[in-house]
């Protein structure tokens, strides 16, 4: 039977809907969290739950990064993980009802027996009763969408960063200024018809009148919002009444000039296949709200995927009905293919830390990530930023290879356990906690397990090599072995 997005934990019916998995949520809880599989060096059964994780401040957030070489099991690790830990989120509040929210990003198709090509989350999606959401055939979008309920500042660094696409360059001089004054007067006077056209619109039509009555407004409101003790200190009052004070350089045929030229850039459709993609009012908040989301982002390619994946992280992070408990996106490095990304991948990771997303991400080595743009660059900074959010790491067989050794050593990972590292099977995982010893283990399939990982090379091997388990044989495993908890020594 397909697991259902939302679940009664600690009832009887979860148990029922859960299966043919693992176990219900009571037997979860007793694990400790959700059973991997054989230890490799003891045969312990190996358990994880990187919310208790966090809790008990072993890791420093829930975002896992998995790295490894293709057909070495990753995307099986994944999905299985995903699935898994929603049925830890859901028995982790007993006798409450718990809606289980995850977003599902696939970025590349997967090839059947057939030579057919879908989704490589299509059978997750189909067992979770995922919506899909495919972009490329959805219509036309709203970057502004009022009802995703976007701050003045938000919608302001949404436009920058869209008409910096459409540039090809960072906005210099007036032209920042006049987007933040353009969104200020299209809130105050339109809020619920936002959109692009229609600040494009404004923007062209500024002068100085509006820029007056920009800074006036922006006294009043920021003076309003100070505590009655912040004006006990003169001397702190002057000096957030000069930040806030119109610049006295603004020339107005500059300014004129400016504001019309990132009209344009604001005005213009996103180049590529999906060009439709931002010319209407299509709404997002619908699909987004729903419980569990797949993304499938194939036909849609270049800035136009840029923008929009920019605006689903943005936009899942702003609210909480759309701040998923899971999120689980693989290819991460090809995700950080343009600064626009880099940001709202990098503000995202910090929201998910936060909110203790467990956030699953992976990508074939590390170095896919850590390595984008140049040193020194701010894609560079960006990157080194989502990388130290990463909470922990699990990996497949690694290759042979100097440079990517070397960067796997500045975890921790001893020269031995790195010659381990190439010699793993399918199937097997090293994962490190930080400050802790790499530990190894076997990924144990069950029967539900294979509803959505069928047609899979690594899996279809996985399950070749070692026998599916069933309830009764994890329990057993448990009892007669013991269990290992990850992270705690």
């Amino acid at each position: 039977m397909p697991m259902r997005a939302q679940a009664f934990a600690g009832t009887p019916v979860t148990g029922a809907l859960w299966q043919p998995f693992i176990a219900p949520a009571d037997l979860l809880a007793g694990f400790g969290g959700i059973p991997l599989g054989p230890e490799l060096r003891t045969g312990r059964l190996m358990v994880f739950d990187p919310w208790m994780l966090q809790r008990q401040r072993i890791i420093h957030s829930t975002v896992i990064g998995i790295y490894g070489e293709k057909d070495g099991g990753k995307t099986t690790l994944m999905r299985t993980l995903a699935r898994r830990l929603m049925v830890l989120q859901a028995g982790m509040r007993l006798g409450d009802p718990v809606e289980i929210r995850a977003r599902i990003h696939s970025r590349k198709p997967e090839g059947d027996a057939e030579g057919k090509e879908e989704s490589e989350y299509a059978a997750l999606s189909n067992c979770l009763h995922s919506k899909v959401f495919s972009p490329a055939s959805f219509g036309s979008v709203n970057i502004f969408d009022p009802t995703m309920s976007m701050s003045y500042s938000d919608i302001v660094e949404t436009a920058v960063n869209f008409a910096e696409l459409n540039a090809d360059r960072t906005l210099v001089r007036f032209e920042p200024l006049a987007l933040q004054i353009g969104v200020w007067k299209m809130l105050t006077a339109m809020p619920k018809l936002a959109t692009r056209e229609l600040l494009a619109e404004i923007v062209r039509r500024l002068d100085a009148d509006d820029v007056n009555a920009y800074f006036n407004a922006s006294n009043e409101e920021m003076l309003q919002s100070l505590s009655n003790a912040l004006f006990d200190d003169p001397e702190l009052a002057v000096q957030l009444k000069s930040v806030m004070s119109k610049p006295d350089n603004i020339n107005a045929d500059d300014f004129s000039r400016d504001a019309g030229q990132v009209s344009a850039f604001l005005g213009q459709v996103v180049p590529g296949a999906s060009s439709d993609l931002f010319r209407g009012t299509g709404s997002l908040s619908e699909m987004l709200s729903g419980a569990v989301v797949t993304i499938d982002w194939d036909g849609i390619e270049g800035k136009s995927k840029m923008a929009l994946e920019s605006m689903l992280f943005k936009w899942q992070t702003l609210r909480p009905e759309y701040r998923p408990h899971v999120n689980l996106q693989d290819e991460a490095g090809m995700a950080l293919n343009s600064l626009m990304l880099a940001r709202a991948q990098y503000n995202y990771v910090k929201k998910a830390r936060a909110y203790e997303t467990a956030d699953i991400s992976g990508t074939q080595y590390r170095s896919d990530v850590t390595h984008k743009g140049a040193p020194g660059s701010e894609l560079r900074s960006l990157a080194e930023g989502i990388m130290l959010g990463t909470g922990l790491y699990m990996f497949t067989r690694q290759p042979e290879d100097d440079a990517v050794l070397n960067d796997l050593a500045q975890l921790g990972i001893s020269n031995r356990d790195l010659d381990f590292m190439t010699h793993l099977e399918v199937g097997c995982f090293g994962i490190k906690v930080p400050q802790q010893p790499i530990s190894f283990f076997g990924l144990q399939l069950t029967p539900s397990d294979l509803l959505f990982n069928s047609g899979n090379a690594a899996s279809e091997r996985m399950t070749k090599r070692q026998n599916v388990w069933d309830n009764q044989a994890f329990i057993e495993r448990a009892q007669r072995l013991g269990v290992t908890k990850i992270g705690e020594q």
